[in-house]
C-alpha cells in the first residue's frame, strides 16, 4: 500500500518532536485545558521574537551596555498564574519582555562592547531557589557574576568565579569587556547569564540569560544579505529551556532526599519553553526560514 506523506501531515510529525510547532496560517486545534500544576495545553500563544516578546537591548552609550539585574513578573502560560522572574533590564523597564527569556544584545564582530551588570535583586534567596548554603561563598546571600558563553575574553571580564569567588551582592556593579574579536568571534548566536560560585544552576534557572547575537558585513541579519540566508522575520532564534512548575505558577527546582543535602546532580523539567513561553507556536509563510536554536536546559 502507498501512502502520501503531505505537507500538513509532514509538519504535524516534525511537531511531535519539537520544542516548537510550525503551523500554517490555517489554525490550530489545542487539547483540554489543563488546572495550574498539572498538564498544560500547548501552542496557545506565539513564540517571542526579538522586538515582539523579547527586548532587543538599547546602548547606553557608544559601545557601552548598562544591565540591572532585578525581579519582574510574567505569565508564562494562560493557565498559570504570573511567574516571579529575575531579569536583565537595559533602562527600559522591560515592558516588552514577554516570558521569562527576554533580553538580546545584537553586537557587531570586531566591535568590543563595554558593559555593567547592576545587581538590585533581594539579598538573599527566595523560598522557590533552593540554595545549597553548601556550595556558596555566604551562605544564602544572593551573589551574582555574569559570563559571556563562548566569549573571547580576558579573565577578569569572563565571570569566572575562581578570580572574584564572592561575586556581587546588592547593589554592586559587574564591568566587563567583550572584545568580540575576529576570527575568534566571528558572526553567531552566543548567550550571557549568570555564573555564581555554586548558584550558577539556580541563577539560570530564575532567568538570568538573554542572547548575544553577533553580526558582520555577511550575516547582517536582513534581506538581502551576500550570503543569501534568510533574514529579518525569517531569521527565527528558538531558545529552549525545560522548567517545572508549582501551582501557584513558581518554578519548582527539586531537592534531595539525602539528609543535610538541597542540591540535586541533574534537573529535568515536563514542561519545555520556548523564548520564555510554554510550548508556543509559530506561524510561518511558505518560503525558507532560518531557524537559530540554543539549548538552554539543564541536563536535557
Amino acid at each position: 500500500m502507498t501512502t502520501t506523506l503531505t505537507r500538513r501531515r509532514f509538519l504535524q510529525y516534525g511537531a511531535a518532536g519539537g520544542a516548537a510547532l510550525i503551523l500554517p496560517w490555517a489554525g490550530r486545534a489545542p487539547v483540554a485545558a489543563a488546572a495550574a500544576g498539572g498538564k498544560l495545553t500547548k501552542y496557545l500563544e506565539p513564540v517571542p521574537l526579538p522586538g515582539n516578546g523579547i527586548v532587543v537591548a538599547s546602548p547606553s552609550g557608544a559601545n557601552a551596555y548598562s544591565f540591572t539585574q532585578r525581579q519582574i513578573a510574567r505569565r508564562l502560560h494562560p493557565q498559570l498564574p504570573p511567574t516571579p522572574l529575575w531579569a536583565y533590564d537595559d533602562g527600559a523597564g522591560l515592558a516588552g519582555q514577554a516570558g521569562s527569556f527576554g533580553m538580546a544584545v545584537v553586537a557587531q564582530s570586531g566591535t568590543p562592547l563595554q558593559v555593567s551588570y547592576t545587581h538590585q535583586l533581594p539579598e538573599t534567596y527566595p523560598a522557590w531557589i533552593p540554595v545549597d548554603t553548601r556550595l556558596t561563598p555566604l551562605g544564602d546571600e544572593v551573589r551574582l557574576m555574569t559570563h559571556l558563553h563562548g566569549g573571547f575574553v580576558a579573565a577578569d571580564s569572563d565571570g569566572n568565579p575562581t578570580v572574584t569567588p564572592d561575586g556581587f551582592g546588592p547593589g554592586e556593579t559587574q564591568t566587563v569587556f567583550y572584545t568580540n574579536e575576529l576570527p575568534q568571534m566571528p558572526a553567531e548566536l552566543l548567550w550571557f547569564h549568570d555564573h555564581g560560585l555554586g548558584v550558577t544552576r539556580l541563577n539560570v534557572f530564575a532567568g538570568l540569560a538573554a542572547a548575544y547575537i553577533l553580526r558582520d558585513e555577511f550575516d547582517t541579519g536582513s534581506e538581502p544579505n551576500p550570503i543569501g540566508i534568510p533574514g529579518g522575520a525569517y531569521e527565527i532564534p528558538l531558545v529552549i529551556q525545560d522548567r517545572q512548575f508549582n501551582p501557584d505558577g513558581t518554578f519548582l527546582y527539586p531537592t534531595s532526599d539525602i539528609a543535610g543535602v538541597t542540591w540535586i546532580g541533574e534537573y529535568f523539567g515536563d514542561v519545555m519553553l520556548v523564548n520564555g513561553k510554554v510550548w508556543p507556536f509559530l506561524e510561518v509563510e511558505p518560503r525558507m526560514y532560518r531557524l537559530r536554536i540554543l539549548n538552554g536546559c539543564n541536563a536535557s
